[in-house]
């Protein structure tokens, strides 16, 4: 049943749930169907019912009515209004958008961009930037240190030392130095080295052999000769570090060179001695060299207490000898300084010992 007053369907209820007219619903005669162009007559409702004219237009506009069940009747008990229905949700329709698209155009997926390239030349790019502005700033404005020098330890220095020693390996065999010896171990490397015999007719090497230095694993560089045979030895080769060092060692013999023979001076000769030694150091420290004296002197004052020292010098001090005369021994200690410009000043200081006829 439609409200008399708007049409909307009631559904059973006497109070249109649209415009709020009451109406009267004990008649349950089914509405008529409504064709299109047609005219309705008034519901016989009273003078308050409207005529309505209803044409296809305005029935494509009316919602649809809902059937009511014939087998239900709504009666008012006890005057009391019906309960209201629950309201009718129209069925949405959802809107399809269109999906047709132009045949002719291809989609064509944006391109990814690789960002770890990205990052790499970011970052080659500020170290770049970094890197020139640095030495623009370490060449432009330079920064003055307060740091002091560090002069180098005892330690370095002996690194030092053993880096010179290195380089000289090659000619260690055939040096020996001297500056790390006390005045006491050079005195001994004397008295040992002249502590020998000679044999009559033995070689110049076989005799090598028997003296003290070849026993320390050393080499002579090389063998001259005049009043006996001397074997000589290097000094510092390649470093410019001044050492002092063993020169040579003399000994008193007669010497044929062309079969490298040593042989005793003949008793019956008119030599004025039957064996003669001598080791010759040359030393780069003045001082040191005065200081090896003195200790020569007082080391065979003790060797041989009650000794006569005799000491000899020239006008300007440069040369300085003292001989000691112990029975038939005779002991020579000479010191000789020579000067001259700069690096070039060394002193020589020579012991010799000869046994008289």
């Amino acid at each position: 049943m439609n409200c008399k007053n708007c049409g909307f369907p009631l559904n059973g209820n006497q109070t249109c749930p649209s415009c709020g007219t009451v109406n009267e619903i004990n008649n349950t005669t089914p509405e008529q169907v409504v064709q299109p162009n047609q005219s309705v007559e008034p519901l016989p409702m009273g003078d308050a019912a409207p005529i309505v004219t209803t044409t296809a237009e305005t029935v494509q506009n009316v919602e649809p009515v809902q059937p009511v069940n014939p087998t239900v009747e709504s009666t008012v008990v006890n005057n009391m209004e019906p309960t209201p229905a629950a309201p009718v949700v129209p069925e949405i329709t959802p809107i399809q958008t269109s999906t047709a698209s132009n045949s002719d155009y291809t989609y064509q997926a944006p391109k990814k961009k690789n960002p770890a390239l990205i990052i790499v030349l970011i970052i080659v790019g500020l170290l770049i930037i970094g890197g020139g502005i640095f030495v623009a700033i370490k060449f432009l404005f330079p920064q003055k240190t307060d740091t002091p020098t560090v002069e180098p330890t005892k330690e370095e220095t002996k690194k030092e030392e053993k880096t010179d020693e290195e380089k000289e390996a090659k000619y260690a065999p055939k040096q020996i130095f001297i500056d790390k010896m006390t005045e006491a171990e050079v005195f001994k490397f004397v008295q040992d080295n002249l502590n020998y015999e000679i044999v009559d007719g033995e070689t110049a090497e076989e005799f090598y052999k028997k003296l003290a230095v070849s026993k320390m694993g050393k080499e002579h560089a090389g063998i001259s000769g005049g009043l006996g045979v001397d074997f000589e030895f290097n000094g510092v080769i390649r470093s410019t570090t001044k050492r002092d060092y063993v020169e040579k060692i003399h000994i008193g013999c007669k010497y044929n060179f062309d079969n490298r023979i040593l042989y005793l001076y003949n008793p019956e000769e008119s030599s004025s001695y039957t064996k003669s030694g001598g080791v010759h150091f040359r030393i780069f420290d003045e001082e040191r060299a005065n200081n090896l004296y003195e200790s020569f002197k007082s080391q065979y004052s003790a060797l041989y207490p009650g000794v006569e020292l005799k000491e000899t010098k020239d006008k300007d001090g440069s040369k300085v000898t003292t001989n000691i005369y112990i029975d038939k021994k005779w002991i020579d200690i000479h010191l000789e300084h020579h000067t001259s410009a700069g690096e070039y000043s060394y002193s020589e200081l020579n012991i010799t010992e000869s046994i008289n006829k």
